[in-house]
């Protein structure tokens, strides 16, 4: 994998789309409520309880009350029921915005398309997903991070097969990512000296400036997959081409 090259090829696509791109993001950031939450913590020394409000990276220590407490519970199941309903369907619009952008013109591309259709399958699959990451997780760290890389890309395989099932959607994504699976570690691990320098950032600009970043980040992730994908195109028969061949013989 040439990282050089992917991050090359998602500059070039980012100098007409990032703007557009940058939108997205922050949509899908604010509507999935990752921008703000709220939070209990229990203090070492003298074993008390107090909450805390955070917004864009930035905590804020609260009073504790009942009233609080309340609002900690309502957050917490709101949190759950967007989690699983919404969150994975908003994060399918996104990562298929940047697929797109590296071939197509994203003009009237929908952000929300997952929740017009193939709705049900979407959240299935992102739900089955998850459980199944925690599982190999609570096995040994090790396994669960290998499964979110062999499962890196089911969102866009859902988009391009909205038919299959979460078997189907997930070993195509481990097949596409087999022997690949260290080489997209490391370039994400290329990104630790920009996550950084765009983090000291973030003490400038509230926590905004980190999402200035993420259009780079997610372009190449895109550039990674469509690049994975023309290696296993020499491997695709078209079915259709083979039984015509057969009866003209």
């Amino acid at each position: 994998m040439n990282r050089a090259m992917l991050k090359a090829q998602a500059k070039a696509i980012l100098k007409n789309n990032y703007v557009k791109l940058l939108g997205f993001t922050f949509i899908t950031v604010i509507l999935g409520l990752t921008f703000v939450s709220f939070g209990a913590q229990t203090s070492m020394d003298n074993y008390t309880t107090y909450y805390y409000f955070s917004i864009f990276g930035l905590s804020f220590r609260m009073n504790p009350s009942g009233a609080m407490q309340a609002l900690v519970a309502f957050y917490t199941v709101i949190a759950l029921v967007f989690g699983i309903a919404v969150s994975p369907v908003l994060s399918y619009g996104l990562q298929n915005a940047y697929k797109y952008a590296s071939t197509d013109s994203l003009e009237g591309y929908d952000l929300f398309c997952g929740f017009r259709k193939n709705y049900k399958n979407i959240v299935v699959v992102n739900l089955l997903k998850g459980i199944f990451i925690a599982l190999w997780t609570l096995v040994f760290i090790v396994p669960g991070i290998i499964k979110i890389y062999q499962w890196r890309y089911t969102n866009q395989i859902l988009e391009e097969h909205p038919d299959w099932n979460y078997k189907q959607v997930l070993e195509a994504s481990e097949a596409l990512t087999n022997n690949h699976k260290l080489d997209l570690f490391v370039l994400d691990f290329s990104f630790v000296g920009w996550y950084i320098l765009f983090s000291v950032l973030d003490l400038l600009t509230l926590g905004l400036a980190n999402y200035l970043l993420l259009p780079y980040v997610y372009q190449t992730d895109a550039e990674a997959y469509h690049w994975l994908v023309s290696l296993q195109a020499p491997e695709v028969i078209d079915v259709e081409t083979v039984e015509e061949a057969e009866i003209i013989e």
